[in-house]
């Protein structure tokens, strides 16, 4: 038998039963809240929330981003994360991923009706 090239990872990085949410789950979750939140903070409480639910390797990932204190950066890397996913699933291939503005450029649209 041909072993492959690479290093082998142990078995309990790959035990898939202590894992609840596959990548897909958190790039659904990270575009969720970008474009329902769109805030640094948001961001961060997902990755909190996520932490403990993702795979093994992912874990540092997501406390690092749960830490960040940068707001821009936190929104990049959440942006990353959903902008890498689309790109290999041919999702808004080439397009950039269509976030909520922040809060400081335009303000959404709440419904309300003018006061006569």
């Amino acid at each position: 038998m041909r072993q492959k090239p690479g290093i082998a990872l142990p078995r309990w990085l790959l035990r898939t039963t202590t894992m609840q949410m596959h990548s897909v789950d958190v790039v659904l979750v990270m575009a969720l809240v970008l474009q329902h939140h769109g805030t640094a903070d948001a961001v961060r409480r997902a990755a909190g929330q996520l932490r403990d639910r993702v795979c093994a390797e992912h874990r540092p990932k997501m406390t690092a981003l749960m830490r960040m204190q940068d707001d821009v950066a936190a929104l990049q890397v959440a942006l990353n994360i959903v902008q890498r996913a689309t790109d290999a699933l041919g999702i808004l291939a080439g397009k950039p991923f269509p976030t909520r503005p922040s809060p400081s450029e335009s303000p959404p649209d709440q419904g309300h009706m003018p006061a006569p």
